[in-house]
């Protein structure tokens, strides 16, 4: 077995037998033909896969395979790698690069904050952001937004090769008037977080993560789609994208306001999802939250939080009724005497995570 880092490269050898050329095909590749004895490839899986060949053959006639090879691949924690608070400007903070605005205009954001947003107008308004080299097989998009209603479709993000003819492309994607759907595609595929998954005049918080083997959505931190992903696909890195319309269709310029748009590499989990739905400050990296030392929680704790410390946390709370609450220590969880929970409520403790 040969290990791997997602997204990293490795070889296999191939050797043959008899008179070339040589007809091949190896496991999820299409027919090739070499004369190269033996013959070294490169693969680059995005999930652990064994490899073996499947078909081969020369003017012989056919052939048969023997032996295979197993790349494991070792899945990348998730990390911030692009953030565009849109305050006003295009600026991606993570990596100090500038996108253009075209006819959005600043707008108040879900915090009350003036100039905190964009809105779009529906009709031509969009923004054009650089990401190159910001995905990979496995990733993350984070985007908020406020759907005005009265169109009946809109796109609030679409990658947009640089030269404008490279497929497949991504994009997500608000439809109906009457009934909102949320929907995320990387084209040949589409993915739908179902009926009534966002709502109208207000602030909505939708994820979309892809770990190489399965795509999630969540809207407003709320699992809503949990599938395979059919298509595997290695980003090209000359790749720019669009907030607020597609290249790919015409006349589908999303209407409403669109807030902290952030990009992942990597899959978020859960509870980071539902640390970056609850945070209250611009551009929170959710893959790194603010690293506490020793913690003693003993107030009441409401909602849904993640409480992630270096050391160890002392709880004597009490979780209210309808809350979930993550506990992540790196040495220890300590259960005070009065520690309680309510009724209907998510507590879960993890040690030897924590942070650095």
């Amino acid at each position: 077995s040969n290990l791997i880092n997602e997204g990293q490269s490795t070889n296999l050898t191939i050797n043959f037998t008899g008179t070339a050329p040589y007809n091949y095909t190896i496991t999820g590749g299409t027919s090739q033909t070499t004369s190269t004895n033996p013959l070294t490839i490169s693969v680059s899986p995005s999930t652990t896969t064994t490899y073996s060949i499947t078909s081969l053959s020369n003017s012989c006639g056919n052939g048969i395979g023997s032996g295979s090879a197993v790349i494991t691949v070792i899945p990348v924690n998730a990390r911030l790698v692009s953030c565009f608070p849109l305050n006003g400007t295009a600026l991606d903070t993570k990596r100090n690069i500038t996108g253009t605005i075209f006819g959005a205009i600043p707008s108040t954001d879900r915090f009350g904050n003036a100039n905190g947003a964009l809105t779009f107008d529906g009709i031509d308004d969009y923004v054009n952001i650089p990401i190159n080299g910001t995905l990979f097989s496995s990733h993350s998009f984070s985007i908020w937004f406020k759907l005005d209603g009265s169109k009946p479709f809109g796109y609030l993000f679409a990658t947009a090769p640089n030269n404008f003819v490279m497929m497949p492309y991504t994009t997500m994607q608000i439809l109906g008037t009457n009934v909102s759907t949320f929907r995320y595609s990387h084209s040949p595929d589409v993915f739908s977080a179902g009926n009534n998954s966002a709502n109208y005049n207000q602030w909505n918080h939708a994820v979309v993560t892809r770990d190489g083997q399965n795509i999630k959505i969540y809207i407003n931190s709320i699992l809503k789609l949990n599938t395979p992903a059919f298509t595997v696909t290695n980003y090209s890195q000359d790749l720019n994208a669009i907030l607020g319309y597609s290249l790919h269709t015409s006349n589908e310029f999303f209407k409403g306001e669109i807030d902290d748009f952030q990009i992942y590499k990597g899959a978020l989990t859960p509870e980071q999802v539902t640390a970056l739905y609850n945070n209250v400050q611009p551009c929170f990296d959710a893959a790194t939250p603010p690293c506490l030392a020793n913690k003693t929680y003993d107030t009441a704790l409401n909602g849904v939080q993640l409480l992630q410390v270096s050391n160890q946390i002392i709880g004597s709370s009490t979780i209210l009724t309808g809350s979930t609450i993550y506990f992540d220590s790196k040495n220890a969880v300590l259960l005070q005497p009065g520690f309680k929970t309510e009724t209907n409520t998510v507590f879960k403790a993890t040690v030897g995570g924590g942070c650095n």
